[in-house]
């Protein structure tokens, strides 16, 4: 829609998904999946730093 109407499509928009519709859509899908309880604190660099691993982009088109 925005660029339906700016003519511009727009950057750097982040979503973030819940732990729970995750876990319900992976065992809908019958997709194999680990769970491992936290034991260290990390600063948001650390955790950023690690979440590179496992973050893809998702595009949509319409």
């Amino acid at each position: 829609m925005v660029a339906k109407y700016t003519g511009d499509i727009p950057q750097n928009v982040n979503f973030a998904i819940k732990e729970a519709v995750v876990k319900s859509f992976l065992d809908i899908h019958n997709i194999d999946y680990q769970t491992a309880p936290s034991i260290d604190e990390k600063d948001g660099k650390q955790v950023a730093t690690e979440a590179k691993k496992y973050t893809v982009p998702v595009e949509c088109y319409r």
